[in-house]
């Protein structure tokens, strides 16, 4: 969900009718104290995000201490739970954790333990999972958001959620989306038990996603090991340097690097000057990254000579990735090794997006799957190809 809640506050936007005495902004503004006065915390959560056709499920365990940090900073988190499709056989877990100084994930598909030395480590190297935590439980920085003037909030009538009273609030962004977002927070801690989020995708069709958040606890204190993953047996460790050697900014331009496309000579970046590229770094183990691929085919064989699009393999044991991609009905040129080309660009996970403009400059940038995210890179594309 996007950072919204202190924003409305400060703001000052405007207030719908209240079905209480008490106003939007009164309660909105009980919230900020409890993020601020917040610890430690640890909730059971469940995300459910509808979209046209699909419904992804995310559900774990959350523990977060020494909060709050800007962006993470000082903190400790815990993640550890699973993704599936609602309806469908079939789910992939997942663990993640930072110790304040050191971030692992449990890679189960290539049975590695990701390592990341992470002073700073920003909401966004959590991935996925990172998903179950709210952002004002990080800090109240992380609260401030940018928000249409004309947006409005309104006072619902109070409810229940896992048999916690809450009062509920519903903010109406006015925007191009036709966003709205209506959350449920406790009548005793003021601490969020759901938030709701409705959106219109950039095709048009109604997106929307569910946090429920259960059997919380803000006075647990737990021992450092909380936060340590520890490597099952048979797992091993690997380190990622995440620090990126190039500036990946949007409308920063990138230096001429070179990559070696399977079965053509090294090509540098300068050879495609004129054209748009589209980079993605994926990996033979990673589900997201086979579910993007015929979106990926089906967006390279649609625009032509003007759009190339590049595959990039990356931290991978697949010993022939140009014949993998084969297999999996994919046309489209493939980078060979290219790990220390994602070190570079700063890719903590994958799928990673890159579009490149026809003058090399950064044009949009994304990780993971989702059909709403290709969707954005569809846009991204037809606006880097626009005359």
């Amino acid at each position: 969900m996007r950072r919204i809640l202190t924003s409305i506050v400060l703001l000052g936007l405007t207030s719908g009718a209240a079905a209480s005495d008490r106003t939007a902004a009164d309660i909105l503004g009980d919230v900020e104290r409890a993020a601020a006065g917040l610890r430690s915390v640890s909730y059971e959560a469940r995300l459910e995000t509808a979209g046209s056709s699909k419904t992804r499920v995310l559900a774990g365990q959350v523990a977060m201490q020494d909060l709050p940090g800007a962006d993470l900073v000082g903190a400790r988190v815990m993640i550890q739970g699973d993704l599936s499709w609602l309806g469908q056989p079939g789910r992939d877990p997942f663990h993640v954790a930072y110790d304040g100084d050191q971030f692992r994930r449990l890679s189960y598909d290539d049975m590695n333990v990701i390592e990341i030395a992470a002073d700073k480590p920003g909401l966004a190297l959590f991935g996925v999972p990172g998903k179950l935590m709210p952002a004002w439980f990080l800090s109240i920085d992380a609260l401030r958001a940018d928000l249409p003037d004309g947006a409005t909030m309104r006072v619902e009538p109070a409810t229940e959620v896992r048999e916690v009273p809450c009062e509920v609030v519903v903010i109406d962004t006015h925007d191009a989306r036709e966003r709205v977002v209506r959350l449920a927070v406790g009548v005793a801690d003021h601490l969020p038990r759901r938030i709701e989020e409705r959106y219109r995708s950039a095709r048009g069709g109604e997106v929307v996603s569910v946090l429920t958040l259960a059997s919380m606890q803000t006075d647990a204190v737990f021992p450092p090991s909380h936060f340590v993953l520890e490597p099952p047996a048979g797992f091993d460790v690997r380190s990622h340097d995440p620090i990126p050697l190039f500036d990946t900014r949007l409308g920063q331009p990138l230096p001429d690097f070179l990559m070696q496309v399977a079965g053509s000579s090294a090509t540098r970046l300068s050879a495609f000057r004129g054209k748009v590229v589209v980079l993605e770094f994926w990996a033979s183990w990673c589900s997201y990254c086979r579910g993007s691929m015929p979106s990926m085919e089906a967006m390279s064989q649609a625009h032509g000579p003007e759009l190339v699009v590049l595959g990039v393999n990356c931290r991978d044991a697949e010993k022939d990735p140009a014949s993998f991609l084969r297999n999996q009905g994919v046309t489209f040129p493939c980078v060979l090794e290219g790990s220390s080309l994602a070190t570079s660009f700063g890719v903590t996970g994958i799928p990673a997006v890159f579009v490149i403009d026809r003058e090399g400059r950064v044009a949009y940038a994304s990780s993971g799957y989702s059909p709403a995210l290709h969707r954005q890179l569809e846009d991204a594309v037809a606006k880097a190809l626009a005359p």
